[in-house]
C-alpha cells in the first residue's frame, strides 16, 4: 500500500479566497487577482509579516472557515477505500492546530494523521514503500520529488511556468494514486 501526503491550502481548501479578503481588510489594501502564490509581495509585505497576519487569522479562526473542496472529499474517500494510507502536511502555523484537526475530522475524516510545517517530506516516516503527494507550490513538489515521492503540483496560476508533472484536478490524482491510470 502507499503512503500519501495532501496539502490543505490551495489543495483540500479554497484558501486564497476567504485569506486575501482577511489580509486586505487588515492592511486596509486593494485586492488585485491572485495569481502567483507569494502574491502578498506585491503588496509590499514581507514574509516575516505575512507569517504574523497567518497567525493573527488562525487565532480568529478563520482555518476553521476554510471551505472544502468537494472534489477533495471524493478523492479522499477513493484512495482510503483503496487501502493506502493518507497524512495531512501543512504549513500553517502552530495557533492554526486546534481548528485544523477540527476541520480534517470534520470534513476528511478519512485522513490518518496531521503535520504541520514546512518539511512535507516528513510524511514518509508513517509508511512506504512508495509515496504519492498533492501540493500546490513548486518548492514543495521540488523537494518530495528530490526524496523519492511520486509528487504532483495541482495546477494554479502561481504553479503553470512549472514542468514538474501534474494534475487538474484530485480525482486524477486518486486516480494516480490508486493506478486507475
Amino acid at each position: 500500500m502507499a503512503t500519501v501526503m495532501w496539502d490543505l491550502d490551495g489543495v483540500a481548501t479554497l484558501w486564497v479566497e476567504p485569506f486575501y479578503p482577511f489580509m486586505c481588510n487588515e492592511l486596509d489594501l486593494a485586492a488585485t487577482e491572485w495569481l502567483e502564490w507569494h502574491h502578498y509581495r506585491n503588496h509590499g509585505i514581507e514574509d516575516a509579516h505575512f507569517v504574523e497576519l497567518l497567525t493573527k487569522y488562525a487565532e480568529q479562526g478563520g482555518f476553521a472557515e476554510q471551505t472544502v473542496v468537494p472534489e477533495a472529499v471524493e478523492a479522499v474517500k477513493q484512495i482510503k477505500a483503496a487501502g493506502h494510507s493518507q497524512h495531512v502536511v501543512t504549513d500553517r502555523p502552530e495557533a492554526a492546530w486546534a481548528d485544523t484537526e477540527w476541520w480534517i475530522d470534520t470534513y476528511l475524516p478519512e485522513i490518518d494523521t496531521l503535520t504541520m510545517g514546512r518539511d512535507k517530506t516528513v510524511f514518509k516516516a508513517y509508511g512506504g514503500p512508495t509515496y504519492y503527494a498533492i501540493d500546490d507550490r513548486v518548492e514543495n513538489v521540488e523537494a518530495m520529488r528530490k526524496a523519492g515521492v511520486f509528487a504532483y503540483l495541482l495546477t494554479k496560476p502561481w504553479n503553470e511556468h512549472s514542468d514538474l508533472p501534474r494534475v487538474t484536478t484530485l480525482n486524477e490524482f486518486a486516480d494516480i494514486v490508486c493506478g486507475v491510470r
